[in-house]
């Protein structure tokens, strides 16, 4: 087998991704990644990584290639897309992907444990980067965050209310206020 240099697998992976096809793109990134960890890529194809990741819905994949990303290049210009997207891959863990295509399926009954990551993700995004071009779609997904744990607490305090534990469902509903 042929081994290709840092520039082919760059350019493969950028091809796949042209291409949409996230899965093969994914395959070069990784490989490039491992076989020239400081290249003149490496930045690049980790951001890349994070993107065909989330592209083929490999949201817990997208969420740790940002951790990394985050970690490793804590200082580089694009390191707010990397918040970003951790926010929205935990935010579409929490919801699941079938609920963008199904909406009847009711999510405020099911315990909101991404979308508080999902929170923090967001709100640490806007804290360091006020002014990133991901800002504002990071403050209205804040917003039915917020929303939604609302609804989830309201799920719980009718739960208390049937069961007569009134001063739990009074707890959970303060939660809302």
């Amino acid at each position: 087998k042929k081994v290709s240099t840092e520039q082919e697998l760059y350019d493969a992976a950028k091809r796949s991704i042209k291409l949409r096809n996230f899965p093969q793109a994914t395959i070069a990134l990784e490989e490039l990644e491992s076989r020239f960890p400081f290249g003149k890529y490496a930045e690049q194809a980790q951001l890349d990584l994070i993107y065909a990741r989330y592209s083929s819905l490999d949201l817990e994949g997208s969420k740790l290639a940002a951790e990394r990303f985050i970690r490793l290049h804590p200082q580089s210009p694009s390191v707010d897309y990397a918040y970003y997207i951790r926010g929205i891959a935990n935010y579409h863990l929490d919801i699941g992907v079938s609920s963008q295509y199904f909406p009847m399926v009711d999510i405020s009954s099911r315990d909101p444990g991404h979308m508080r990551l999902a929170f923090k993700d967001f709100s640490e995004l806007l804290m360091r980067f006020p002014d990133s071009t991901y800002a504002s779609d990071a403050q209205q997904r804040m917003i039915q965050i917020r929303n939604r744990l609302g609804e989830y607490e309201l799920h719980a305090a009718r739960y208390y209310i049937k069961r007569e534990a009134y001063l739990a469902a009074a707890n959970r509903a303060t939660n809302v206020v």
